[in-house]
């Protein structure tokens, strides 16, 4: 945290690029739709994308990507899969890039479970 000697302002000062909101285990049932989440800040440029087992995701009509600024300058990426298979299950990370470095979120599982 950085704060200013002549103020009480504080600001975080984190990485660039750097991921604020991590996508999350998700379990679920075939044919139900899963939301992942990932939040994003850093300077201009940031190039995110998805990967589904460390490798690409597939081409594949069920699943969309998309992303929006949140209130907070965050940009929030959202890959859902509008009908879960057995193909969309495994781990998945978001990772940002741009000219400063790169960022790679924690591991999400999409799991079947057992209920």
């Amino acid at each position: 945290m950085f704060c200013s000697q002549s103020s009480h302002d504080c600001a975080f000062v984190l990485k660039d690029p750097s991921i604020v909101i991590q996508p999350e285990d998700f379990p679920t049932v075939r044919g139900k739709m899963i939301t992942l989440l990932c939040g994003v800040v850093g300077s201009a440029s940031l190039n995110v994308t998805w990967v589904q087992n460390d490798g690409d995701l597939p081409d594949d009509t069920l699943i969309s990507l998309t992303h929006q600024l949140n209130e907070q300058a965050v940009q929030v990426h959202t890959l859902t899969v509008k009908k879960t298979r057995r193909r969309h299950l495994g781990k998945y990370n978001c990772i940002v890039k741009n000219a400063k470095g790169t960022a790679k979120s924690r591991t999400a599982t999409v799991f079947y479970s057992s209920k």
